[in-house]
């Protein structure tokens, strides 16, 4: 067994682990970046780098795209599996030699360690750290594969959060035909709150779905919610919210996409309008993954043009929201909705 088939045997066991409904955000971000990694093509350099950092037998942080990894756990589910199957595989291809590291060891492993680490290449991260990422390189297609893997790495960060939406309107297969669950009632405070609030805002109020406030706003009491009941609607407004509120994503486009065939929303996120409107941006869609129909572990599509709703007629960038507005957005929503905090 190659040294990648062994990580990925591992995760498939890990995965398998149905009963175990409270993995640990620390397993699932060591797996998200395994995945990640494994989908790279090359040596396994970084692999083995990740993986002497899970494991412990290097105490430094693993730094991949501007967040810090730090040892599993050893009594987790995914810590034994990933030392069950290294220990059967082959060696790790290694072009170039892996520097161990030269610190002691430190005398407590938090759970996960996160720094807001300025990727070399595309990506401006409000908050810089003297840490800097695994991988470096001057191609293009190198630039926009990392650049990708930067934001899905972030964008799996809030997954935990958007996932306590419960889907109230569910799909019949019929278009434009839903059944609504008895909590449908609740998706409905949200939505009448932020209308009464904008209702003070005419200049914001007239511009309706296509006003930034909006979705920011609407975003903030969806989240605030300690139940949290939406629609497409409600599940988008949530996304905005959260990616707003992270300045990891304040040079990054954001905008809401809207499909009039469907009567569907979802929001799209790249490195610039032009990659989001040729669908070359990350489609998030959190209705989508929620949908007890079909539960996915994730919202996130890094190739938009591939999702389901990308190529149906009637699609638009319904709202983009300007990185330039980001700490001004930020200032609307805490001022309007103060208990968002």
């Amino acid at each position: 067994m190659t040294y990648r088939e062994a990580i990925d045997q591992a995760i498939k066991a890990w995965d398998s682990i149905r009963w175990h409904i409270n993995k640990s955000e620390q397993s699932k971000s060591a797996v998200h970046v395994l995945r990640l990694l494994l989908k790279t093509p090359g040596d396994d350099k970084l692999l083995r780098q990740a993986i002497d950092t899970f494991l412990g037998t290097c105490h430094e942080a693993f730094n991949y795209a501007g967040v810090n990894y730090v040892q599993l756990k050893p009594t987790s589910a995914l810590y034994a599996n990933l030392d069950k199957y290294i220990k059967g595989a082959n060696p790790p291809l290694i072009s170039l030699p892996v520097v161990a590291s030269s610190s002691s060891p430190r005398p407590g492993i938090p759970p996960v360690a996160i720094t807001s680490a300025l990727p070399s290449v595309g990506l401006s991260v409000a908050s810089s750290s003297s840490s800097s990422p695994a991988v470096s390189s001057s191609s293009p297609a190198s630039a926009s594969s990392r650049d990708t893997s930067a934001l899905l790495v972030q964008i799996s960060r809030h997954q935990a959060e958007w996932s306590k939406i419960a889907i109230t309107d569910l799909p019949t297969g019929k278009h434009g035909v839903y059944k609504y669950t008895d909590d449908n009632k609740y998706a409905d405070v949200p939505r009448g709150a932020v209308s009464g609030l904008l209702k003070r805002e005419p200049k914001i109020d007239e511009q309706g779905l296509r006003a930034p406030e909006f979705w920011a706003l609407f975003g903030a009491i969806v989240m605030r919610a300690p139940k949290k009941f939406g629609r497409c609607l409600h599940c988008s407004a949530a996304v905005v919210h959260s990616l707003v509120f992270d300045p990891f994503f304040d040079n990054c486009e954001i905008a809401v996409m809207g499909s009039t065939e469907y009567d569907h929303y979802f929001v799209c996120v790249g490195s610039s309008m032009g990659k989001i409107r040729t669908g070359l941006g990350i489609a998030i869609d959190v209705w989508d993954s929620n949908n007890p129909a079909k539960p996915s572990s994730t919202s996130t599509h890094p190739l938009a043009k591939n999702f389901t709703y990308w190529s149906e007629a009637g699609l638009e960038i319904l709202c983009p929201i300007p990185t330039e507005s980001r700490a001004a957005l930020r200032l609307f929503v805490k001022s309007r909705f103060p208990d968002r905090a």
